[in-house]
């Protein structure tokens, strides 16, 4: 009976120690996964905040921030238009004037350039509801952001260009630039006209 007795308390232990083995093997494994699940979303984060810092500068007079939605065409036109969003983080509000290439001596006009060297200004410029080919100038208001439209002429073979560069005056000449810009391709749907009498 002694032996028995021995024996059953032998068996509970060794069952419980495998019990408490597995629960141990899967608490490991859970928290395995959790560290895996969250490198994972650090890295995305940083991933996502290194694309968003390519898309947002400080002027070189950190008096501005520039944040860029992107650089468009329709379908291969030469005309890309640059939207941007500009915010005052000045201590005060400010009028921002931007120029456009029928005033290439008084104001300073934005510019972007190909990879084979090509520069090209300029030729419209919209801030906020004021929008003109020669300049436009408006007071921004601190920490309200104003949008932005810049017009340039690119022969539609150019898909990419080496650097955006947003020149204009607050306060003194100033820019923010954007580097390795893409230019995104806007298919345009046209329907068919329905208009006239159709014969029998």
């Amino acid at each position: 009976m002694l032996k028995l007795a021995k024996s059953e308390k032998f068996l509970r232990f060794f069952l419980s120690l495998t019990v408490t083995t597995a629960t141990l093997t899967n608490l490991a494994g859970t928290v395995n996964a959790n560290n895996v699940q969250t490198k994972d979303w650090y890295k995305l984060k940083q991933e996502t905040q290194v694309e968003e810092s390519k898309n947002v500068v400080l002027s070189k007079d950190e008096r501005l921030n520039f944040q860029l939605h992107g650089c468009t065409r329709n379908n291969k036109s030469s005309t890309v238009v640059c939207s941007l969003l500009v915010t005052n983080v000045f201590n005060r509000d400010e009028d921002l004037r931007v120029g456009a290439f029928k005033n290439p001596t008084i104001d300073p006009i934005p510019r972007v350039f190909d990879f084979s060297g090509n520069e090209y200004s300029a030729k419209f410029v919209k801030l906020g509801e004021r929008e003109s080919d020669n300049a436009v100038i408006t007071r921004i208001i601190q920490r309200v952001p104003i949008k932005l439209l810049i017009n340039f002429e690119v022969p539609p073979d150019v898909g990419q260009l080496t650097i955006l560069e947003v020149n204009y005056r607050f306060i003194g000449n100033s820019k923010a630039e954007f580097r390795n810009v893409d230019i995104a391709e806007i298919a345009t749907n046209t329907k068919p006209s329905t208009s006239g009498n159709q014969k029998k």
